[in-house]
């Protein structure tokens, strides 16, 4: 789980693509290599969906070979990771 602060640190050091693709990563909670894969092909902005799909060419195969749709949450640059008001105080940042 990461905390605020790390997150911000992160952000804080990202170039542009960098941080898109890390608000990518935590706002669809995909594993590392479903992101790494991601192809724009796989992001339906209509339905808000990213398929998880094999790109044989690459080398890629999902985890247990499950393809699936994961939510595409719209971005809210850093918002997310900010602590809602009514957490507790030894609450984690969501994934």
């Amino acid at each position: 789980m990461y905390q605020a602060e790390d997150l911000k640190a992160l952000f804080r050091a990202c170039d542009p693509e960098e941080r898109i693709r890390y608000l990518f990563f935590l706002q669809i909670g995909g594993r590392d290599k479903e992101v790494r894969f991601t192809t724009w092909s796989d992001i339906d902005f209509n339905r808000k969906c990213v398929r998880v799909t094999a790109k044989k060419q690459l080398g890629f195969k999902p985890e247990d070979e499950e393809e699936r749709e994961l939510e595409l949450s719209a971005p809210k640059p850093l918002q997310p990771f900010e602590k809602p008001a009514s957490a507790s105080a030894g609450a984690g940042v969501p994934s």
